[in-house]
């Protein structure tokens, strides 16, 4: 930066101040920034545009910075809008120009002849057909990735959260479908980021001519037959691992996508990532990977764990800017705050402001205030909460301040009748979302989350209280983020990683040029993420523990790890088993040793060596989260049961299905989690009810009548959570595990005892559990992209042929009158945006 000298900086500084003060609530104390002379701004903009031709990101980045802030600080100059016009073409952020014109528009174009040639060129360069055949206009970013996917080789690319890397993903799918008939899998972190993408690309397949293409989010395989123009599958990595392993068939991958792959380093569920994604690429050598994290240092790493070699692409230059604000008290003022801003590691005073609310009052009264402070008509903010309970408490508080603006929009009407019927009365939304207020975490009904992100987007809902699950790739921005000691978890400090990556929500492309995060009282943060590298190492959790954290697996092996630790120890110690030890390999001998590791490694090693499994090897690989010693004591336990017919999950409508459910939870708590206690009885109840159709208000129904009659009622949404905990975190994730290994082993049993007749009899109940459903129609709407509500609702009004393929569920809605269903006003919309794609 050697055009950029003391004076430049010390203008710079000035100009961001002088943007940033009028967005700060309250009253100022003392004098307001001065605003920059015609002469200083022009300096500025002759910086401005030498440096939006660098090679350096950070210089490109306050070339927008300028250029941006100028523009809005002297909205009616025409010089400033035309040369901030200018610039944008030279930084290739064309999608910024555009929201740039429908704000300046007439100033804007008046350019001398010679810039505007230069940006015509620019923008020629960065044009691409689009998703329904027009021209597009990409970011350099967007190009180049665009570009580099089309050489065929692995890919790893990290770039800011708001750098449009799903809709290139988008692009390059829909190539790729239209060169070839192609299987493609599409990895997302969470079963809440599913639906989202799944319903993004339907609708862009429509758009693309490709509406044959079925996008499917259910582990069955769809053959050639029935989709002769290709597939994408949308799978977290577990069901990614099922689709592997099914048994009705293989998809022959060709392409596979990891997005958020930063994944790979979280706990348990990262060992199962790392192995969905070494089983793909060893089954199809020939499938092209292509992986995505929001800024990495080290993207080359993902190439190097997976053994592929190919291209990376490391970009930091956002194409949305924000301003990092934060916000203390004021001794002896209690309705005072102090403001300074956080740029490249300085901090900038603000001067302080008087409030009209205590700033130093409760925090959660504290964060409603502030958060309606800083939102404008127009805005939308996200107030992140260390937890569900305390997000529903933002959520109602924010509401108590707020006129009922929203309360007579059609849109939320019939959203609040639909929780109303379809979830409980008094679930905390209903009272919320006329206020144009609602949450946003893991433990809630899916399609009720997947509204809320909808009507957020759309503007419709201007405070979402949310939790670390939009960590996990849920696509939703907003022009303000508000945070105070952020806790990720069971009350872990948010990390620098995670606070990079909310942030980067703030703001978004084509709707503002800057986002805020607000960080209120951040001299009591616990950890100070807001300070620090921008950028992050990849790591994988299986490496990260054998290096940094091997007691746990040895105290895992011992029986003394936290709940938690072995979760993530069982996982670390079954890959190890099925990666190295079984095929003649040591930890001791692997590049995972260390002089601080190499005891624990070693007592894992003896562990291993000794034990002598006469289960078949394919078992444990294809189980490899579960300790092998136990699926070796469910091998020998089933081996010697006199009648293995006994032993054989039973469909809903079989006599028997309920007593038979509670025999497979307690073998799978005791034998395979070594768990001895009575809770299987209470989880096999609930998981006969989620396969056999019953709808999900009536389970909460349930669940609360019976907490009243045991005098344990608490409150509705703490009921509401409690129940949706129990579905997701144990029905559809510990119990999905467990009897899926359940299923191997007893194949490997009925296999040893030769009982052909019996395997043929096995019934996927790892299936049924993930969905919440058994039968082959409700599997098959759920496939297509509907939820199970809506795929209950539909399945009473609507005939299909019996055990109907999902190809056949979807020809048979698309001849249906879906507008005249008598179905909730919200299933009705999901059923149209389906099937009208």
């Amino acid at each position: 930066m050697a055009m950029i000298d003391d004076n430049t900086r010390a203008l710079f500084k000035r100009l961001v101040v002088q943007s940033v003060h009028p967005l700060l609530p309250g009253q100022a104390h003392g004098d307001i920034p001065a605003p920059l002379t015609n002469r200083e701004g022009s300096h500025l903009l002759a910086i401005a545009s030498a440096l939006a031709l660098s090679a350096s990101a950070e210089e490109r980045t306050l070339a927008y910075e300028i250029a941006t802030r100028l523009a809005e600080a002297a909205p009616g100059d025409e010089a400033v809008a035309a040369a901030a016009d200018f610039i944008f073409g030279r930084l290739g952020n064309f999608p910024g120009r555009r929201l740039f014109r429908e704000r300046h528009d007439a100033l804007a174009q008046r350019r001398p002849v010679m810039l505007d040639l230069e940006a015509l060129s620019r923008e020629e360069e960065n044009s691409v057909e689009g998703i329904a055949g027009q021209r597009v206009t990409l970011t350099d970013f967007q190009f180049d990735f665009l570009e580099e996917m089309e050489h065929g080789d692995a890919l790893s690319v990290s770039a800011p959260t708001s750098a449009g890397k799903s809709f290139v993903f988008s692009l390059e799918i829909i190539r790729r479908l239209r060169a070839k008939p192609e299987q493609i899998v599409y990895i997302v972190p969470t079963r809440a980021l599913i639906r989202q993408v799944q319903v993004g690309l339907i609708h862009e397949f429509a758009k693309s001519g490709l509406a044959g293409v079925p996008v499917r989010s259910v582990p069955l395989p769809v053959t050639p037959e029935l989709a002769p123009a290709g597939v994408v599958y949308v799978l977290t990595q577990e069901r990614l691992l099922s689709l592997l392993q099914s048994s009705i068939g293989e998809a022959a991958i060709t392409t596979l996508v990891v997005d958020e792959a930063q994944g790979v380093r979280e706990g348990s569920r990262g060992v199962v990532l790392q192995t969905a994604i070494e089983t793909v690429l060893t089954r199809f050598p020939l499938a092209q990977v292509m992986f995505a994290s929001p800024m990495a240092r080290n993207p080359e790493k993902l190439l190097t764990v997976f053994g592929r070699p190919g291209r990376t692409l490391l970009e930091t230059h956002s194409p949305v800017s924000r301003n990092l604000i934060l916000v203390s008290p004021v001794k002896r003022r209690p309705q005072s705050a102090r403001y300074e801003l956080l740029i490249s590691g300085e901090k900038l005073p603000a001067g302080s402001k008087d409030l009209t609310f205590r700033f130093s009052g409760p925090v959660t009264a504290r964060r409603a205030e502030f958060a309606r402070a800083v939102t404008r008509e127009g805005e939308s903010t996200l107030v992140y909460a260390g937890g569900a309970a305390q997000a529903e408490d933002l959520a109602k508080a924010i509401a108590k301040l707020e006129p009922a603006t929203a309360g007579d929009d059609p849109e939320i009407v019939d959203f609040v009748e639909f929780v109303k019927t379809h979830v409980h009365p008094d679930y905390a939304l209903a009272e919320t979302l006329p206020k144009g207020v609602a949450f946003h975490y893991g433990y809630m009904p899916g399609l009720v989350r997947s509204r809320i992100e909808e009507l957020f987007g759309a503007g419709k809902l201007r405070f979402l209280c949310c939790t670390s699950t939009l960590l996990q790739g849920v696509n939703l921005p907003a022009k303000h983020i508000l945070l105070e000691n952020p806790h990720r978890g069971q009350g872990k400090p948010m990390t620098r990683g995670d606070f990079l990556n909310l942030a980067g929500r703030a703001g978004r492309l084509v709707k503002e040029f800057h986002g805020n995060v607000w960080c209120l009282l951040p001299n009591d943060w616990d950890v100070k993420s807001y300070e620090g590298d921008d950028l992050q190492d990849i790591a994988t959790a299986f490496e990260l523990t054998l290096k940094t954290q091997s007691h746990t697996l040895t105290d895992v092996i011992n029986g003394q790890a936290t709940p938690e630790a072995t979760e993530l120890g069982e996982a670390v110690i079954g890959k190890a088993y099925s990666d190295l030890t079984q095929a003649g390999r040591s930890l001791l001998g692997s590049e995972f040793v260390t002089d601080e590791n190499r005891d624990n490694l070693r007592r894992v090693d003896e562990r291993l060596a000794s034990f002598q499994p006469t289960l078949p090897a394919i078992v444990f690989k294809r189980n490899s989260t579960i300790l092998p010693e136990r699926l070796q004591a469910l091998f020998d336990d089933l081996s010697a049961r006199p009648s293995l017919e006994s032993c054989l999950p039973l469909m809903p409508y079989e006599a028997g299905f309920i007593e038979r459910m509670r025999s497979l939870f307690r073998d799978s708590d005791q034998i395979l989690e070594g768990v001895h206690n009575e809770s299987y009885r209470y989880f096999a109840m609930l998981a006969s009810k989620w396969i056999h159709d019953t709808p999900l208000g009536q389970l909460i129904a349930q669940r609360i009548q019976y907490q009243k009659q045991q005098g344990q009622f608490r409150n509705v949404s703490s009921e509401i959570r409690a129940l949706m905990k129990s579905l997701e975190t144990d029905l559809r994730y510990r119990y999905v595990k467990s009897l899926k290994a359940y299923n191997d082993v007893l194949s490997a049993v009925l296999a040893k005892k030769n009982r052909p007749d019996l395997i043929e009899r096995l019934i996927p109940l790892h299936l049924f559990l993930e969905c919440g459903a058994s039968d082959s129609v409700t599997l098959g709407l759920i496939s297509i992209g509907l939820s199970r509500t809506t795929a209950l609702l539909v399945k009473r009004f609507v005939r299909f042929p019996d055990r109907a393929a999902p190809e056949e569920c979807l020809a048979v809605l698309r001849r249906a009158p879906l507008e005249n269903l008598p179905i909730p006003a919200l299933c009705r919309s999901e059923l149209l945006q389906l099937c009208r794609a």
